[in-house]
């Protein structure tokens, strides 16, 4: 039965997990991977065509900061662009068919810039929506902590959340092979079960 990997752990330190150990089997990374430079192109277009519209809305959205929904729409602005440039690296890991074992720092790189904005944009509309609900409602208690610089100090919440992903969670890989993010580096064949329970729950 296949082992569950741990759940928390510091992701400063994956070469160290043996999940993560690429000299453990006897594979020939430099034989493994797909290059697919087409589709790998079209991801690279597709995050700079959505890029180009998100930076005329973010400067809008900085101009109208005043009001706090605004301030919040700016910071997820900001989550989301993250994305489309971590995504734009995937294009190129695609375009060269890269596999984790090729270049495993800037493989997690790539996956913290990625997959860390995503799960913070998450945790991002969730406080937007929050504070979509106390203004509809009018419950002046909580009106207060959007007032002033407030929501700035809300909008780390996301950002601790992405971090607390990042650094202590088992990570996505983009892989070249399949196309898609998997959390198995595809070293071990079905030893570990890499569920991430964390993911489940975002």
């Amino acid at each position: 039965m296949p082992e569950l990997i741990a759940q928390i752990r510091n992701n400063l330190l994956f070469e160290r997990r043996d999940e993560y150990n690429c000299s453990a089997t006897p594979i020939d990374w430099s034989t493994r991977g797909t290059p697919t430079p087409i589709f790998g192109s079209l991801c690279i277009l597709v995050c700079l065509l959505g890029i180009i519209p998100y930076v005329a809305c973010m400067r809008i959205l900085w101009e109208l900061r005043k009001q706090a929904c605004y301030k919040m729409m700016f910071c997820l602005g900001m989550l989301d662009l993250g994305v489309l440039v971590g995504n734009i690296f995937v294009g190129v890991i695609f375009i060269i068919g890269g596999m984790f074992c090729h270049s495993p720092k800037i493989f997690v790189a790539v996956t913290f810039l990625a997959d860390g904005c995503f799960v913070s944009s998450c945790c991002a509309c969730l406080m937007i929506a929050l504070n979509r609900f106390v203004e509809l409602f009018n419950i002046r208690p909580l009106l207060k902590i959007y007032q002033g610089s407030g929501p700035w100090g809300i909008m780390t919440i996301p950002l601790a959340y992405g971090l607390f992903f990042n650094l202590f969670t088992p990570f996505s890989l983009s892989n070249s092979e399949v196309h898609v993010f998997l959390f198995d580096p595809m070293i071990h064949d079905g030893k570990y079960d890499v569920s991430t329970y964390f993911v489940s729950a975002n």
